[in-house]
């Protein structure tokens, strides 16, 4: 069988040798087909069954949070997206801790399998392994076959996490655990929690996996000492950012921005009353 120009992504096909006969059921978008016997004992090529394998989009292995300023780094330990085409069957979402497998979708960097998070026929979330930086391999594999593309590792690619369209930072009161919000601010002298990932490598402190680089956080254009940087327990892939409110911060909607090696994130905004 020829296979038409416009067939679409081959991710493999499965030999049928001749002197077989095989039962084929035809799937059409209306009507129906009956599957019908088919001899290949006189068939001077063999039969291939094209299958639509996973295709993972040009620049389509980004952060997760953002939109980021360079969204097409990622960095080890983070929180990343994955957008293509017949990455998997159906949309599954997994528990804590992460597999290394959905279903039958398996994401990996270089030889090793990443946790994930989620899958869908458009989009994967997973966290990318601890690697060194430079250019990774990455392989998003499932039952119809495999795609492969090259993703750049940077140091750290801190991302804020958003809770609205309007940039709305996902932030918590670290007291009293309540979303910040316009209608529940927070105040000089309390203590911010800032959701974000791409903060990159950790070490391990009285079981705290703090950030090997230490970030800086501004507010309102005001940097604000950090109380701690790291992974928020508990989470692969999500970074916290501890602080306190300093006097003179006021506003329903004040930038924040992280900065990392040099690098900086999104804007995102919190109200401070």
């Amino acid at each position: 069988m020829s296979v038409p120009a416009n067939a679409g992504n081959i991710a493999y096909a499965e030999a049928l040798s001749a002197a077989q006969t095989v039962q084929l059921s035809i799937s059409p978008l209306s009507g129906s087909v009956q599957p019908a016997a088919v001899s290949l004992a006189s068939a001077t090529s063999s039969v291939q069954i094209v299958k639509p394998g996973p295709v993972i989009l040009p620049r389509g292995v980004i952060p997760a949070a953002g939109p980021a300023p360079f969204p097409y780094d990622v960095s080890p330990g983070a929180y990343v997206s994955i957008y293509g085409t017949n990455l998997a069957s159906s949309s599954q979402i997994a528990s804590r801790p992460y597999p290394a497998q959905i279903g039958d979708v398996q994401v990996i960097v270089g030889t090793t399998l990443a946790q994930i998070v989620s899958v869908g026929s458009g989009q994967i979330n997973f966290v990318y392994p601890v690697v060194a930086p430079g250019l990774t391999q990455l392989t998003v594999r499932n039952a119809n076959g495999q795609h492969t593309v090259n993703v750049r590792v940077a140091p750290t690619t801190p991302s804020i996490f958003l809770l609205d369209a309007n940039g709305a930072a996902a932030a918590l009161n670290a007291l009293s655990g309540v979303v910040v919000s316009t209608t529940a601010p927070l105040r000089t002298g309390d203590f911010l929690s800032l959701y974000l990932t791409g903060l990159g490598a950790t070490s391990v402190r009285d079981t705290l996996e703090y950030a090997t680089m230490v970030p800086v956080i501004t507010i309102g254009g005001q940097s604000v000492p950090v109380t701690y940087a790291g992974r928020s327990p508990g989470f692969a892939g999500l970074d916290q950012i501890n602080c306190q409110i300093p006097a003179g911060l006021t506003g329903n909607a004040l930038p924040v921005v992280v900065t990392s090696n040099g690098r900086s994130s999104n804007t995102a905004f919190i109200a401070i009353q």
